[in-house]
């Protein structure tokens, strides 16, 4: 009994003393205060603009380059004679010229955004017009047939004949056929506002791979850079064909036959000069055939073109109104071409111009003969009984390619025009000119 309350009176005791402690502050020795040191204000430091990363072209492929052709010519005349303008004959005080001049100055763009395409052509040489040649875009208008079905727009080359879609760098002669200069207005004609549609298809009729390509265009009618002066569309349009394995069964191991047909249908122009002379109907139709044979080292090309107009000028003489109907004038010309030695070192893959990545670079040697059948001369036939003489122009041609982009020219030719001197009926003794021509050309990009 007087254990259990002396247990019982020891846990009151403890019990006391842990409840005296809870209920008194613990006494905390204060602690000496640190010296607070004075804080540097930070700076800001200014926040460094995101640069806006510039635009990126790499969807655009653009090609730019710059082609020069410097000339000279040496030619000498039979007949010291020159023509006035309204068809007088007078004496030439000299019948040797000589001069150094640019027959192109070039500039080529050509650029490509998706299927999206655009070219452009200045030459800053041209005589007596604005230096733009042609500027278009192209694109399919279909993506199930963009291969054989475009549409193209702006200034470009008429789909007629072969020679016209040659650039001026890759003429072997330096010059294009008389017959097409005459009815394209020495070259200013080929160029044309308007458009056109179109394509290649791969036939294979009797297994022979037929690679058909076309183009028909609607345009003025005109030269380059001017607009419709006869208010009636020029119907223009040309066809293709080529076959490597119907050229694989000619002889002399061809590499490629390719046969063309072209038509032309100008209606009326103006020309606006002196004469009052326009046009009332133009016709034009053509067929070309070219080869190339022993690895492409052998190149052969005929063109023929007939055509016919409808022609109303005033006299200069009698001074009264003249039609003339159904004007017949027609031209053929053939150009044969040799390299005698090929530079395989040369290699032109980068090339801006499409003609130079596909041809060979070397010393060639090339034949012409050119023939130009002007229309009946009724001022001709009563003074000579002769109503036409063909113009003729016999050639020899060397070309040595010294790089893929520097080609030096030398060109011989005989011009036996007849009775006709720059187009015009002379009325005096057949007209010759002998002319030696040294031709440059180069590309730089």
């Amino acid at each position: 009994m007087g254990v259990r309350l002396f247990l019982c009176g020891v846990v009151v005791l403890l019990c006391g003393l842990l409840m005296a402690q809870e209920g008194e502050e613990p006494v905390t020795t204060p602690k000496p205060q640190e010296e607070k040191l004075p804080i540097e204000e930070k700076k800001e430091e200014p926040k460094e603009e995101k640069k806006e990363e510039p635009l990126s072209f790499e969807f655009l492929r653009l090609n730019i380059a710059w082609c020069g052709i410097a000339r000279f010519d040496y030619y000498s005349s039979d007949n010291i004679v020159d023509i006035l303008q309204d068809g007088a004959v007078i004496l030439a005080p000299d019948p040797v010229h000589d001069t150094f001049w640019m027959k192109a100055a070039y500039l080529y763009a050509q650029g490509k955004v998706g299927d999206i395409a655009g070219s452009l052509l200045l030459n800053f040489a041209n005589k007596g017009t604005e230096p733009l040649c042609w500027l278009y875009v192209e694109f399919p208008l279909l993506e199930k047939f963009k291969e054989c079905f475009k549409l193209r727009v702006g200034q470009f080359i008429k789909p007629f004949g072969r020679q016209t879609r040659t650039f001026p760098y890759e003429l072997p002669f330096g010059r294009y056929g008389q017959i097409y200069e005459w009815l394209f207005d020495d070259e200013v004609g080929f160029y044309d506002t308007g458009f056109s549609a179109y394509g290649s298809k791969t036939l294979n009729f009797l297994k022979l791979d037929l690679k058909l390509d076309y183009e028909l265009g609607f345009f003025n009618g005109e030269r380059m850079n001017e607009r419709d002066t006869g208010d009636q569309k020029a119907t223009c349009g040309r066809i293709e064909l080529s076959s490597k394995k119907l050229a694989a069964l000619l002889p002399f191991k061809c590499n490629l036959f390719s046969f063309g047909f072209s038509y032309f249908n100008g209606g009326r122009r103006e020309i606006n000069d002196a004469y009052d002379t326009k046009f009332l109907k133009r016709r034009y139709y053509g067929f070309d055939v070219e080869l190339r044979c022993l690895g492409n080292r052998l190149g052969l090309l005929f063109e023929y073109v007939s055509a016919s107009d409808d022609l109303f000028y005033v006299d200069s003489m009698l001074g009264i109104p003249i039609i003339e109907l159904n004007r017949v004038t027609d031209g053929w010309f053939v150009e044969l071409g040799y390299f005698v030695w090929v530079n395989k070192r040369l290699d032109s893959e980068n090339a801006p111009i499409a003609e130079l990545r596909k041809r060979l670079f070397g010393l060639q040697i090339a034949f012409l003969l050119d023939v130009l059948n002007m229309p009946p001369n009724w001022k001709m036939e009563v003074a000579t009984g002769e109503s036409s003489r063909p113009m003729n122009i016999y050639g020899l041609a060397v070309s040595y390619d010294i790089r893929w982009n520097i080609k030096l020219q030398v060109i011989l030719a005989r011009l036996d025009y007849g009775r006709y001197y720059s187009g015009l009926y002379a009325g005096v003794d057949d007209f010759s000119e002998n002319r030696l021509t040294v031709q440059l050309g180069f590309i730089a990009f």
